[in-house]
């Protein structure tokens, strides 16, 4: 399992639609796969709740919790079978669904017994089209409570794979990157509201262009992604212009 629904949406919107994002996660049981949503949390009784839980720094877009967490004890009736972890946003029944992922093993809790969660057993990852300081700062707002809203974004071409840090950037001959607007996100996906023009080629040709990129007004790099023609050559005198619709970041 990975971020939820909600998450994938929340990423577009602070990273890319300057909407301000920072979650305290609290910890669940699950006795079916949540899927995206949270479903088959274990029934809020015999000494069941949801925990809070502590995650790390972020390292390459990835955390662990850290310290152990503990559930129960199962009191007055022990638990059904669980396999699952879940993080919500919230404490109480509710609330937005932030990320899932099946135990090593399922557990069974009886009268009077625990189900811990050792050092590391919850770790989450970001992926998708993110960049590592994307990565990072995504796990930073979604489990550590720390606010992301980046107010602005620009888009840049690049020659080849921009990898996680934004490689193989277009340079000279009049590039320069270029304002971008994002629709609201639809299952984790969001595309391009304006047309986005690049100035002409000049003196020089650009070459082959192979992917976009997205960086915030300083020099973060946040996404990338394979355009849907590639490659897009750029001669000399030629201006680079990408419709509505046709750059695509998927969280």
């Amino acid at each position: 399992m990975a971020f939820s629904t909600y998450s994938r949406n929340a990423a577009i919107n602070a990273l890319l639609r300057n909407t301000a994002l920072s979650l305290t996660p609290y910890a669940s049981l699950h006795t079916a796969d949540p899927t995206v949503a949270g479903a088959s949390e274990l029934a809020v009784a015999n000494g069941y709740i949801r925990k809070a839980v502590v995650f790390g720094a972020p390292s390459g877009g990835a955390s662990s919790n850290s310290p152990a967490i503990s559930f129960g004890p199962a009191t007055p009736a022990g638990w059904s079978e669980v396999g699952w972890w879940g993080v919500w946003d919230q404490v109480a029944v509710g609330g937005n669904f932030i990320w899932g992922a099946a135990m090593t093993n399922a557990r069974t809790a009886g009268i009077g017994d625990t189900i811990d969660a050792a050092v590391a057993a919850l770790t989450a990852a970001i992926t998708g089209d993110w960049g590592t300081y994307a990565r990072n700062a995504l796990i930073n707002a979604l489990l550590r409570a720390t606010s992301l809203a980046v107010a602005s974004t620009k888009i840049s071409l690049h020659s080849g794979d921009p990898g996680l840090d934004g490689a193989n950037e277009l340079t000279g001959n009049a590039y320069a990157r270029q304002t971008g607007a994002w629709d609201a996100p639809n299952t984790g996906v969001t595309q391009n509201t304006s047309l986005i023009t690049f100035p002409t080629a000049t003196p020089g040709a650009w070459g082959n262009v192979t992917h976009f990129g997205v960086w915030d007004a300083g020099s973060n790099f946040i996404a990338g992604h394979a355009l849907t023609v590639t490659p897009k050559a750029v001669g000399i005198g030629e201006t680079a212009k990408f419709p509505i619709g046709s750059l695509v970041v998927t969280a």
